[in-house]
């Protein structure tokens, strides 16, 4: 599985061909830590059922709070098919603890 830290997504920001998919579930959003980049939000538990919200021509970033859900997600998008699929190193909590 391909991994990215929360440096390199940073470098990655003005980047169009980067979606990030926020895998946490509804509770657990409160606001969208990732400002300035394309993000969707859908629960890991729907991911199945809603592929076809996925751009699979761009690089798909998976995060969730830590990185163990969004790691699961890599491995399931990549079982389809899913080539371009990364999962965010230490999650939300890294990202909010980068100096943006």
């Amino acid at each position: 599985m391909n991994v990215i830290t929360a440096e390199e997504l940073k470098k990655m920001a003005s980047n169009s061909d980067v979606l990030v998919l926020d895998v946490r579930e509804e509770y657990e959003v409160q606001e969208n830590p990732f400002q300035h980049l394309d993000i969707t939000h859908i629960p890991m538990n729907d991911v199945p059922s809603r592929l076809a919200e996925l751009d699979d021509e761009k690089h798909i970033v998976v995060t969730c709070v830590m990185g163990g859900r969004s790691a699961r997600v890599c491995s399931f998008l990549q079982e389809q098919g899913y080539e371009k699929v990364s999962n965010l190193t230490g999650g939300v909590l890294a990202w909010q603890n980068l100096k943006h």
